[in-house]
């Protein structure tokens, strides 16, 4: 999936792809544990998530980070969210892969 958040005076913004949740602190400029500089005011948000982990992608690969997957199974839902102010999605597209592996 791949998204794209316009800061505004929020303090906090992200995804929230079935319970794991991906979260750029805008004070802190860090995008979950890596540092992140917005461009213009926006982040870009880049996001694969596989069974067990998921890979994240920050403004065109300025960060890269792989980490574990908190909650497991089938992504259900994604949502945006902003938190002590307010922030603008301006693109969020997500695409299912199919899987290699034979049923």
């Amino acid at each position: 999936m791949k998204a794209s958040l316009s800061l505004g005076s929020a303090r906090r913004v992200g995804l929230d792809i079935g319970g794991n949740r991906v979260v750029y602190d805008v004070r802190a400029k860090r995008l979950n544990e890596a540092t992140l500089e917005p461009e213009g005011g926006r982040i870009s948000i880049r996001v694969l998530v596989d069974r067990p982990m998921i890979e994240i992608c920050g403004n065109r690969g300025r960060v890269f980070i792989t980490s574990e997957r908190k909650k497991r199974g089938e992504v259900k839902t994604v949502r945006a969210f902003c938190e002590g102010g307010a922030a603008r999605l301006i693109e969020l597209e997500v695409n299912e892969l199919e899987s290699i592996w034979k049923r």
